[in-house]
């Protein structure tokens, strides 16, 4: 025993030839996960992919043991997966290190070859697993909510389902088994009503054929796709979309279709968008709505704001949009006199303003069509830029420089 505790200590002192590698491979891989769509990606393959895959599969075993069949682990698409591989595979980059070290302090004979061979297994194996012994993943199938057996039957890791078939409602007390269905749909006279207790958190897609409610509970899209061509209401809980949302859109298994029903989502509470919100129909907010992600609200949709907005990264606007509310700006904020291709006749977008459009420091607020201003457009230390038309009607205020074509000045009543 004291021997091997001997050479272990022996095989990872921190030699000089050892701590240059290290260094070096720690860097490429530092590189990569700050910017995972960098040139980085071949060489962290190289240093660290055989690590990756060893703990795909050990998180993929994990994941059957404990009844999570459909478990797919993978970098950026699993958060938690991310955190443990970018935090423990410093470790295996100074093992991986330490032996390039002992390899060439070897002396040289059989041995020695077959230790060269190795490492060029370990930098090839990235390369060679996927091909060869990559495993394959059940496709999970699809649960659609339409009664009371499929909602008490829907897979959660704690907690009920409760259905109440007066009001056709499926309540969610637990917690979604995130390994579940690939699909999750609510029918058209169902209502999914996400109650304290409740934690809807999934990666994949869910179609909301009918109604969904957040009243209390906890909704999550954690890079997956929620496609909405029925009604979602966030009354109170929490509600935040790290993947996409799109109004008047189903996914029907194999690929995205358009739907006739008019799309409607009320924001009773604060909402928070990091990633992709496609505003196709009624987008109605009378509580705070958080953007740090990309907001496109296009020609088909309509957009009442009597709460507040504050922008962080990109909204751009199309259709019509109501605000009587305060809109703060600190990102991109840009009306487009369309956002929807292939559409004559169409109305320009109109932007009617009754209440308070703030553009922060460092904000950029650019106007491509038509606003009709009867409240106040302040522009703190950003930029506002007019290539449109800018209407600022009796009693209302343009509050700072305005670059482009100058407002005009009207006066009229509010009908």
């Amino acid at each position: 025993m004291a021997t091997f505790q001997k050479k272990a200590k022996n095989f990872l002192a921190p030699r000089r030839s050892t701590m240059i590698i290290f260094l070096s491979f720690s860097a490429i891989v530092g590189l990569f996960f700050a910017d995972p769509a960098s040139s980085f990606l071949f060489p962290a393959a190289l240093v660290g992919g055989l690590y990756y895959y060893a703990m795909r599969y050990l998180f993929a075993g994990i994941g059957q043991v404990i009844g999570i069949e459909y478990y797919q682990p993978d970098l950026f698409s699993d958060t938690f997966f991310t955190v443990f591989v970018g935090t423990t595979v410093i470790g295996y980059v100074y093992v991986l290190a330490c032996y390039i070290s002992h390899v060439t302090r070897s002396a040289i004979g059989s041995r020695t070859l077959l230790k060269v061979l190795s490492l060029v297994l370990i930098f090839a194996s990235p390369f060679i697993i996927p091909s060869v012994v990559q495993p394959t993943y059940a496709t999970p199938p699809p649960h659609n909510i339409v009664d009371e057996e499929s909602c008490t039957s829907l897979p959660l890791q704690s907690g009920s389902m409760v259905w109440r078939e007066a009001e056709r409602t499926c309540y969610m007390e637990g917690t979604f088994a995130l390994g579940g269905p690939s699909t999750v749909g609510i029918g058209k006279d169902v209502t999914l009503q996400i109650t304290p207790g409740g934690n809807f958190t999934f990666v994949r897609f869910v179609n909301n054929n009918g109604t969904i409610a957040i009243n209390g509970g906890i909704m999550r899209n954690v890079e997956g796709y929620l496609f909405n061509s029925g009604a979602i209401y966030y009354n109170s809980g929490t509600f935040i979309n790290d993947g996409f949302i799109e109004g008047n859109r189903y996914f029907d298994g194999n690929e995205v279709r358009v739907t006739t029903t008019q799309a409607i989502f009320i924001n009773r509470a604060t909402f928070e968008n990091n990633n992709f919100l496609y505003g196709h129909g009624s987008l109605s907010n009378l509580g705070i709505i958080e953007n740090g992600g990309t907001m496109q609200l296009f020609d088909d949709s309509v957009v009442d704001n009597k709460g507040t907005v504050k922008n962080y990264g990109r909204i751009e606007m199309a259709g019509i949009i109501n605000n009587e509310g305060r809109l703060q700006n600190a990102g991109d904020l840009i009306v487009y006199e369309h956002l929807t291709d292939d559409i004559p006749g169409e109305a320009p977008t109109t932007v009617n303003n009754w209440g308070s459009i703030i553009n922060l420091a460092g904000g950029r607020f650019y106007n491509h069509s038509i606003i009709h201003n009867h409240g106040t457009i302040s522009n703190e230390i950003g930029q506002v830029h007019n290539e449109g038309t800018m209407m600022n009607y009796c009693n209302a205020k343009i509050e700072g420089q305005v670059d482009g074509t100058a407002p005009e000045s009207v006066c009229r009543t509010r009908s």
